[in-house]
């Protein structure tokens, strides 16, 4: 844990790693404390666990109280730089705050330059401390969201059952829009470009949380997206997923499919708040690892655990009537390079909650990123808003 920041005694400088005289460490990468001195830092640089990240906390919690503001800036500005700095230059910082130990630190604090001098170091590390701290408690709060899903105690919105939708014109789009939803390629032909539905990615017929649930993203909208530069609404939307993820066309806002499909989304929605995010909205964000994405190792995950559904070619299993049971992930029936799937963020998101399917959460958070690097590597059709000579060699 972080702890022992004041030696008992001044650190020679053979003795400044045998010893550990100041600070353990707090790996940049997997952001558990460190027991062991800067050459034993890559030891336990991928022992990630909850419990040891709010160790890490509670440890730095402790360090800070009992002394005054003068020395919890240099706690604070250490862990700062630490967090941030090659293992050779922790070691000189170390030496450095033993340097200052005693009636050096007594000297320190009745001098407004030294102080001073602190403050701007503290000041130029403070972003890096700032996400030094997010990035310690956000893998405990996503571990923490897994458990309650796992565990099923996570209260969900619960859409209206089918039986409830009234019958009269609002209820007749209503069913139109779930056909349309769940059966694109038939009833919303005129405008896709593919054999996918709405359900390919959007699960239960967009009833599942944390697969893109319509629940929750009918009272988000309007909302800025970053795809197009400005606000759009609910419709422009949903024209952006035939245009990319279905590789068709958007259909016109006063098409009877795009009218369908609102509603349907606002029959599930009855009950939850505008404007509130809801637990399981969209998708879960998988953060940074540490390491990049490797196609080479999701190619590996993706034979032992995904190609029996989707095919070792990516080409999914189609079923009789159209569409399929299993859908492609890549070639030329599949969503294009402008689709939200095509970012690797995203589609580990969705793989992370959702695949394989009825085990959802069983693929770790690298596994995830590099599956999604994998499929995302392929041929697939090219972003219609690059035009088709330079899609081609994007």
């Amino acid at each position: 844990m972080v702890e022992n920041l004041a030696p008992s005694r001044l650190a020679t400088d053979s003795d400044i790693i045998e010893t550990q005289p100041v600070l353990s460490f707090i790996n940049p990468v997997s952001y558990v404390a460190c027991p062991k001195g800067p050459k034993q830092v890559d030891d336990c640089r991928h022992a990630s666990t909850p419990s040891a990240a709010n160790a890490a906390l509670s440890a730095i919690r402790r360090a800070l109280q009992g002394d005054s503001v003068y020395a919890n800036i240099m706690k604070l500005t250490s862990i700062a730089i630490i967090s941030s700095v090659p293992v050779n230059i922790r070691v000189a910082l170390i030496r450095f705050k033993t340097q200052i130990r005693g009636d050096s630190m007594r000297r320190f604090r009745e001098s407004p330059i030294l102080f001073a001098m602190s403050s701007v170091m503290l000041l130029c590390c403070f972003q890096s401390a700032t996400s030094l701290a997010q990035d310690i408690t956000a893998p405990a709060e996503r571990t923490r969201m897994l458990a309650d899903d796992l565990k099923g105690t996570t209260r969900y919105h619960v859409a209206p059952n089918e039986d409830t939708i009234p019958n009269d014109k609002y209820g007749d789009d209503v069913r139109l829009g779930k056909k349309i939803f769940t059966e694109t390629y038939t009833y919303g032909r005129r405008y896709a470009g593919n054999g996918l539905s709405c359900a390919n990615c959007h699960l239960y017929a967009g009833r599942q949380p944390h697969a893109g649930p319509m629940w929750a993203a009918y009272g988000m909208y309007p909302a800025y997206l970053e795809k197009n530069d400005r606000n759009n609404s609910l419709e422009e939307r949903i024209q952006q997923c035939f245009r990319f993820s279905l590789n068709g066309f958007a259909p016109a806002l006063d098409a009877p499919e795009l009218r369908a499909l609102v509603s349907y989304m606002h029959f599930l929605a009855k009950g939850v708040p505008i404007g509130v995010g809801m637990p399981g909205r969209g998708y879960p964000q998988v953060l940074k690892t540490g390491s990049d994405p490797s196609p080479t190792r999701g190619g590996d995950i993706y034979k032992a655990k995904c190609a029996s559904c989707h095919g070792a070619n990516g080409a999914g299993k189609e079923k009789d009537g159209g569409g399929y049971t299993w859908p492609p992930l890549w070639g030329m029936d599949a969503y294009n390079k402008g689709a939200g799937m095509a970012s690797n963020n995203l589609l580990a998101g969705f793989i992370k909650a959702n695949m394989p399917p009825g085990q959802g959460w069983s693929l770790t958070d690298q596994e995830a990123l590099d599956v999604a690097a994998y499929i995302n590597l392929q041929i697939r059709p090219f972003d219609p808003r690059k035009g088709l000579l330079k899609g081609l060699f994007d």
